[in-house]
């Protein structure tokens, strides 16, 4: 865990978005390499702005207001939350988030640790080509392939050791990435409908959620709402929202000293025994046992 001085931070980039937050002790460690070019990176058709790895510990949290960047923030280890637009997700190794150029989100760390690899792109396609490979709404990749990791890293590479034609393969890498982001999307779409319902989830899942709630909300029968979810996700719409709290639990376990009712109170549970029962179930201990076993002494 991070020690010593959390100092606030907060300034304007020129071009006009508001950044701020807080930095734990000696965090974050950036370890970015930058494109220096005769030609700045906005004026390509596409092109990597920064990338490298980025190292965060608990206390760590950063704002920006109105984005005036877009930026792939790929998890390794730890855990995050993030919020853009007023939705909130819960992060871990394997998953990427997307910070949308003119946003507003926010990113903390909820582990003692976190490490991240980060690309930020730039250019005059990088709108056109988000809206046309559908990823310009996208906010969250769960647990991408190893093949997007692999390109962060030979952008990592070229970006360190600038051979010949260094320019030219990061445009190529820059474009190789959002196509493969793309298609992992389309690889897991859903239905409208239910990317709808699953967005709407995600960001109520520590409210009473039911069958019946769901389908009021979007107008559809609570037959809809099971059938959507048992075809496309392979479970039920309520264990799908007991999934999404026993992620969040976990994180607050390991990363705070809430109590266990505090904790099941906070992720949707007014009964803390029912909570810890459920909890039993999906991860074969109680919680106090979980957190005992996955902390340093």
């Amino acid at each position: 865990m991070a020690t010593g001085k959390r100092t606030g931070i907060r300034y304007r980039t020129p071009n006009g978005s508001l950044i701020y937050g807080q930095n734990p002790g000696e965090f974050p460690k950036h370890h970015f390499s930058y494109l220096v070019s005769e030609i700045p990176a906005e004026e390509w058709a596409l092109q990597v702005r920064f990338a490298g790895p980025d190292e965060t510990a608990l206390g760590f949290w950063r704002t920006r207001e109105h984005s005036d960047l877009f930026a792939l923030e790929l998890i390794r280890s730890g855990t995050f939350e993030f919020l853009q637009n007023g939705k909130r997700y819960p992060c871990g190794p394997g998953d990427l988030f997307l910070v949308q150029i003119g946003g507003d989100s926010r990113m903390k760390t909820t582990s003692d640790y976190s490490l991240k690899k980060t690309v930020s792109l730039a250019g005059s396609a990088l709108v056109p080509l988000l809206n046309s490979l559908n990823l310009a709404g996208v906010d969250v990749i769960r647990n991408t392939a190893p093949e997007i990791e692999e390109i962060f890293d030979t952008i990592f590479r070229l970006l360190k050791e600038r051979p010949e034609t260094y320019l030219h393969d990061l445009s190529l890498q820059a474009y190789h990435l959002l196509l493969t982001l793309s298609e992992r999307c389309e690889a897991r779409a859903y239905p409208e409908l239910l990317n709808r319902m699953l967005r709407w989830v995600e960001g109520q899942f520590d409210s009473v959620i039911t069958v019946e709630g769901i389908g009021r909300q979007f107008g559809v029968s609570s037959g809809t709402v099971f059938r959507l979810f048992r075809t496309f996700l392979k479970t039920s719409p309520m264990e799908y929202v007991i999934g999404l709290r026993m992620k969040h639990a976990r994180i607050l376990l390991l990363n705070s000293e809430l109590p266990v009712k505090a904790i099941a109170d906070r992720v949707g549970y007014r009964n803390p025994l029912y909570f810890s029962c459920e909890f039993h179930r999906l991860y074969g201990m109680p919680p106090r046992e979980f957190r005992k076993r996955n902390l340093p002494e």
